[in-house]
């Protein structure tokens, strides 16, 4: 099946939004997706990177809004999301509060990763961040904010990111503001609003940076004592999408990742008639996916069994 003909046998699906909103503390980024949340009567789960999100917890008016873990782990946040690609469970909306804290938190485990990689020479272990991921020392934050944004693309089910707000420099000079973190992150998100609210008499206003389906006015203002202004916005322009109920989408697992591209450098080492294009078009072919990343874990299992057929594996 050609990329064409992938284009005409595709159904359009379901439309989950995906939202990064950015900005300084107590703009209401955080209240935005516990707002959605109850206002769309779905439990929300939270990973609390910053700590803000869990003292929500003891306010009674969210109390059976949302369930909480405090964490900023990159890799437990990864398997974190590899569970609800499996099983949404109860949950029917995402928040993650904040990006932002997971890219630091990365960074700095990665620094710790390569001291104890290059000690793992001396006979100490590597830790679970080495082998459950295999990371090379070769840009590793790189593939960690890969995998986390590829996952949240991949779930089923409306995401709200939240993120620190950064200078934008160019030519040594700031020229605005930025999600603090990678610097693709907004390309993998549907809606991209810097928030704003430069003194507690003062309007809140959120800059819509990014809107795919170009519902929302690029800028939204609210009074300074009505913290859900946002969300009421985003309710009038995509309530039916994001009261759409939660669906699994597992992905193959890291496992049978490696093992598909352990069999592919060995078709391509012996036999010189094959090349990568080949391979991606069997993929295209077979699964209507591009990479091995994208597949299911029963279409994994497939591809493995016809590669070692094909290589005389079996």
């Amino acid at each position: 099946m050609s990329l064409l003909d992938q284009a005409r046998s595709q159904s359009t699906g379901t439309y989950y939004p995906k939202m990064l909103l950015y900005g300084g503390p107590g703009v209401g980024k955080t209240v935005t997706a516990l707002i959605l949340a109850k206002w769309l009567k779905k439990r929300l789960l939270a990973i609390d990177g910053d700590g803000g999100c869990n003292t929500y917890r003891w306010d009674p008016d969210w109390a059976d809004v949302f369930d909480v873990v405090v964490s900023s782990e990159p890799v437990e946040i990864c398997m974190g999301l590899d569970e609800l690609l499996n099983d949404p469970k109860e949950w029917g909306i995402l928040l993650l509060d904040s990006i932002s804290t997971v890219w630091r938190d990365g960074e700095y485990s990665v620094e710790a990763a390569a001291r104890r990689k290059i000690d793992s020479k001396k006979g100490v272990s590597l830790s679970l961040y080495e082998s459950a991921w295999n990371l090379s020392l070769w840009n590793p934050t790189k593939r960690l904010a890969w995998q986390i944004a590829n996952n949240i693309k991949r779930l089923r089910m409306p995401i709200v990111c939240t993120a620190r707000k950064a200078n934008k420099w160019e030519h040594g000079a700031v020229v605005g503001d930025k999600p603090e973190g990678d610097a693709q992150i907004g390309h993998e998100f549907d809606i991209v609003a810097n928030l704003s609210q430069y003194h507690p008499q003062s309007p809140r206003v959120a800059v819509i940076e990014k809107d795919r389906l170009h519902r929302l006015p690029t800028r939204i203002e609210g009074d300074p004592g009505n913290p859900f202004w946002l969300a009421a916005a985003i309710m009038e322009a995509y309530g039916k999408e994001l009261g759409t109920a939660a669906e699994a989408n597992p992905r193959a697992s890291n496992e049978q990742i490696e093992e598909l591209y352990r069999l592919q450098a060995d078709a391509l080492d012996k036999n010189p008639g094959v090349t990568h294009a080949l391979i991606v078009d069997w993929i295209r072919s077979s699964f209507q996916e591009d990479r091995y990343e994208d597949l299911s874990p029963d279409q994994a299992r497939a591809a493995i069994q016809a590669m070692k057929a094909r290589l005389g594996q079996e």
